[in-house]
């Protein structure tokens, strides 16, 4: 899930059904507002993971199972760094 700056969804995707609807599931806008001035933060749990990444359109929250750490952290820098093009910013409306 992306959320912008102003803590507003702008993109979710999951690559399978979940149990549970995560965007509402969850207070988001509320967990995106305490992230401040944090660049980074992952969450492990018994058999998942959280990974939150700054972003410059906003937080990036990735929901996984149990993965390397690395190969999550170079997927998301990619994807960060495609995110500061003005093309895919216009696509994704902010």
């Amino acid at each position: 899930m992306l959320y912008s700056a102003d803590e507003k969804l702008v993109y979710s995707e999951f690559s399978r059904p979940l149990h549970s609807d995560p965007e509402r599931s969850v207070e988001w806008a509320l967990f995106v507002s305490s992230l401040n001035s944090i660049q980074e933060l992952e969450l492990l749990f018994e058999n998942s993971r959280l990974y939150v990444r700054k972003t410059v359109i906003g937080p990036l929250i990735v929901f996984m199972d149990l993965v390397p750490s690395s190969m999550v952290k170079l997927t998301t820098e990619i994807l960060a760094n495609n995110l500061q093009s003005n093309r895919i910013q216009k696509q994704l409306g902010v």
